[in-house]
């Protein structure tokens, strides 16, 4: 049979088939209906007074990616860990992760970040549209001061963070697993001489010299 004479039913049957193909090469990947979120806290070393940028790592455990959109802005809210204030601040770099280990700096940050109670917390809003990828990581590293009183050699509180975005289909998406984690550094002690023992050692090394000049012959 030449290909005018096959069955209309059997041309569009064929157009079907290749409509199906080309739109399963171009169709948008499977977004996750809801998302969970495991915190992966990593902590810094600041000392009491030093400013310092504290990661917010979260990873998506979704097992399937999430669209972070732009309209309306994501919004992240940082509660800053105890003994410390966020430093003045309007973005906030992002990166991401395939495998937690190696980070990339992302052209998704936050920005417009503004401070509100006594710099406890920083408010901000994301900066495009990005794709949090099934089991990536995220990470956002907003600077963090600690204050001169804080304890030495200690584990302070951990802040505590509220990441909200509009995903696909505008269904709304938030976790507050993500902490902000700061050690500070031990006080290393210094022995200090006695200072009476000191002087007494003193004394006796001038006393040895004058012994020493008078056997000296003439």
């Amino acid at each position: 049979m030449s290909a005018s004479r096959r069955p209309a039913s059997f041309v569009t049957a064929l157009i079907a088939i290749m409509l199906v193909a080309v739109l399963g090469l171009t169709a948008s990947p499977a977004w996750a209906a809801t998302l969970t979120a495991a915190d992966v806290p990593v902590a810094v070393t600041l000392a009491p007074g030093a400013t310092g940028a504290v990661p917010w790592t979260v990873q998506n455990t979704s097992g399937t990616s999430q669209l972070i959109r732009s309209t309306p802005p994501s919004t992240m809210v940082f509660q800053a860990p105890g003994n410390s204030t966020f430093a003045a601040q309007t973005t906030v770099p992002a990166q991401s992760s395939s495998d937690g280990t190696t980070f990339s700096t992302q052209s998704y940050q936050l920005q417009g970040c503004v401070l509100s109670n006594a710099n406890k917390t920083l408010t901000c809003q994301g900066s495009t549209s990005t794709t949090w990828p099934a089991n990536g990581y995220f990470r956002f590293l907003p600077q963090v001061t600690i204050d001169a009183t804080a304890p030495a050699g200690s584990s302070l509180t951990p802040g505590t963070s509220a990441f909200s975005f509009t995903g696909a289909g505008a269904a709304p998406f938030d976790t507050s697993v993500g902490t902000l984690n700061v050690s500070t550094p031990a006080v290393v002690a210094v022995r200090i001489a006695d200072p009476s023992i000191a002087g007494i050692g003193a004394v006796m090394a001038m006393i040895g010299v004058a012994v020493v000049r008078r056997r000296r012959p003439a």
